[in-house]
C-alpha cells in the first residue's frame, strides 16, 4: 500500500512539474509574441509619426516659399551683388548665377532648387539608378536619356547649368523628378 501511495505522488509530482514546465514555455511564448507585438506597434508609430512630420514640413516649406518669394529675389539679389563686390560665395551658386546672367535666365530659385535638391550643390555627384543608367553632376544628368550631355559638360557647373537652362526654356521641368512646377 505504501508503494502504490508513493508511486501516485511521484506522479503527481512530475504531471505537476510537466505542467509547469508548459506553463512556462506558453508564458514565455507569449511575451515572445507580446514584445514583438510593442516592436511593430512602436515601430509603426515612429513611422507615422515621421511621415506626419513630413508633410507638415512640405506644408510649411510651401507656404513659406510662397510668402517670401520676393524676399528671396531679394536674397538672391543681394547675393550676386556680394559676388560682384568681392565677398565670398560658394563657387558653385556662383557659377550658376553667372551662367544665368549670361543667358538672361531670372529664375534663379528655380536653378538653386534644382542643384540643391538633386545634387547638394556638389559638382561631382553620381548617383546610380536600377537601370544602371548614371546621373552625373550639379543638375544630375542622365547618361541614358541625355546622351548629348558629356561626362565633362556634366560635372562641368558652367556647362550644366547652360544645359538646364537650355531645357527649362522649352519648358522641359518635369525632366527632373524635384521639379517643384
Amino acid at each position: 500500500m505504501v508503494r502504490s501511495d508513493y508511486f501516485a505522488t511521484i506522479c503527481c509530482v512530475l504531471l505537476n512539474k510537466g505542467m509547469q514546465r508548459r506553463y512556462k514555455t506558453y508564458k514565455q511564448r507569449m511575451t515572445k509574441h507580446r514584445t514583438k507585438i510593442r516592436i511593430i506597434f512602436w515601430a509603426s508609430f515612429i513611422l507615422l509619426v515621421s511621415l506626419t512630420l513630413n508633410v507638415y514640413l512640405i506644408r510649411l516649406d510651401l507656404t513659406l516659399s510662397s510668402t517670401i518669394g520676393s524676399l528671396e529675389k531679394m536674397v538672391i539679389r543681394d547675393t550676386m551683388q556680394d559676388s560682384v563686390r568681392g565677398m565670398e560665395l560658394d563657387p558653385v551658386k556662383a557659377g550658376i548665377i553667372k551662367i544665368a546672367e549670361k543667358e538672361g535666365f531670372e529664375d534663379l530659385k528655380l536653378l538653386f532648387h534644382l542643384a540643391r535638391y538633386e545634387s547638394m550643390f556638389d559638382p561631382f555627384a553620381i548617383a546610380v539608378n536600377k537601370d544602371r543608367s548614371v546621373d552625373r553632376g550639379v543638375f544630375q544628368w542622365n547618361n541614358k536619356y541625355h546622351p548629348e550631355v558629356t561626362n565633362e559638360c556634366a560635372f562641368s557647373v558652367e556647362c550644366a547649368t547652360e544645359k538646364t537652362i537650355e531645357l527649362l526654356k522649352k519648358g522641359r521641368c518635369k525632366e527632373w523628378t524635384t521639379c517643384p512646377l
